[in-house]
C-alpha cells in the first residue's frame, strides 16, 4: 500500500468512528504497521473491524492483527489432519508424502515433522483419537508460532543492548576475561 492509498483509507477509518478523531501523528504509525499489505487487505480489516461493534477505531496493531485474522490461506487442524493423512497413505507415504504435504501446506508438513514423519506413517498401533489430538496440538502450536511470526515481522528483535565494558563494547555470549585483584 501507498502513501496516498492509505491517506483514502484513513479518511475513511476516520469516519467510521467519528467520536473520537485519531491524531495525524498516529494516523503516520498506523501506516507504518500496515504498509507491507494490499490497501485492499487493509480496507476489509478496517471494516471486520467496524462490523464487529468496536466502540471505539482500531489502533494499526489491532488493524493488522485483524488482518491476519482473515488471511484465506490459513486452515484449520482438521484440515491439516487430513492432508497428513493422505500424504502419510496415497500420496507416497514415508519416502515421499511428506514432499507433498510440504506443497499443500507447511504448516501441516512442519507439524508432521514435529510429530515424527516416521512415527506418523506407522503409527498402526495407536488409535486414531490419540494421533488426531496429538497431533492438534502440534499443529495449533506450529500455526501459533508462525501467526507470532507474522505479527511481529519487520520489528526489531528485542534483544539485549550491547554492555560496555572497560575496554569497548561486549555482547552476551562473548568470552570476557575478569582481571582478578588480590
Amino acid at each position: 500500500m501507498n502513501i496516498s492509498e492509505w491517506d483514502e483509507l484513513a479518511v475513511k477509518l476516520q469516519a467510521l468512528w467519528p467520536s473520537r478523531p485519531i491524531p495525524e501523528q498516529s494516523i503516520d504509525l498506523y501506516f507504518a504497521d500496515l504498509s507491507e499489505f494490499e490497501a485492499e487487505q487493509v480496507e476489509a480489516a478496517i471494516l471486520a473491524c467496524y462490523r464487529s461493534g468496536r466502540e471505539w477505531a482500531p489502533n494499526g496493531a489491532q488493524i493488522r492483527l485483524k488482518l491476519l485474522e482473515l488471511r484465506t490461506d490459513t486452515i484449520s487442524h482438521g484440515e491439516a489432519y487430513r492432508l497428513t493423512l493422505e500424504a502419510a497413505g496415497p500420496r507416497g507415504g514415508f519416502s515421499t508424502g511428506l514432499t507433498w504435504l510440504r506443497d499443500q501446506s507447511p504448516l501441516a508438513a512442519e507439524a508432521a515433522e514435529q510429530y515424527g514423519w516416521r512415527d506418523f506413517c506407522l503409527a498402526e498401533n495407536v488409535p486414531d483419537t490419540t494421533r488426531r489430538a496429538q497431533y492438534r496440538d502440534l499443529f495449533n502450536t506450529v500455526a501459533k508460532r508462525d501467526g507470532d511470526r507474522e505479527k511481529y515481522r519487520g520489528l526489531e528483535a528485542a534483544g539485549l543492548k550491547v554492555l560496555e565494558a572497560a575496554n569497548g563494547p561486549v555482547k552476551f555470549g562473548d568470552l570476557v576475561q575478569i582481571e582478578g585483584g588480590s
